[in-house]
């Protein structure tokens, strides 16, 4: 279905079609069919969307378009994510001043690398403390992610710090 706004197909998201540039939902009794969309719909609507997008665009520079969206998205979602368990954590102690120091220019213009250096602050200051999070924390040097997230292909090397 297309978005009655005219900006072209509509992302299935669980039980409603719903448009990425404006938001629009309506609720489709149908059942997507099975491929593209059906992996996704479990994920949060806010992942879903973008890809879902991805996956189901042909042309090859709208599909890298897609795909950045859906990258940085992630990296936006695992960053507040992150936060959100570091907060827990902490409880009623606030944010440790060295974290803070790190973290405040950052956020003064979050594109997408400033993006991905708050998640690996954030992740490795969690990962002082878990050694669940210090596992999860090496995923971001692997070979898939080591473009996106310029994590380091070699598991023997240290990680690289984000100042």
């Amino acid at each position: 279905m297309e978005c009655p706004g005219g900006h072209g197909p509509m992302a299935h998201v669980g039980r409603f079609l719903v448009c990425g540039q404006c938001g629009y939902q309506a609720e489709c009794s149908a059942r997507p069919s099975p491929g593209v969309s059906d992996s996704y719909q479990r994920l949060p609507s806010i992942l879903a969307i973008p890809l879902a997008e991805f996956a189901g665009e042909t042309h090859p520079v709208m599909r890298l378009h897609r795909l950045c969206d859906a990258v940085e998205i992630v990296t936006r979602f695992c960053t507040i994510v992150a936060l959100g368990e570091l907060r827990q954590r902490l409880a009623d102690q606030p944010l440790p001043n060295t974290l803070l120091e790190a973290l405040q220019p950052q956020i003064e213009r979050p594109t997408f690398g400033q993006w991905r250096n708050m998640l690996a602050t954030i992740v490795e200051h969690l990962a002082r403390a878990s050694p669940l999070v210090a596992r999860t924390a090496r995923l971001r040097r692997a070979p898939i992610a080591a473009g996106a997230f310029g994590g380091q292909e070699s598991p023997g090397e240290a990680p690289d710090r984000v100042a």
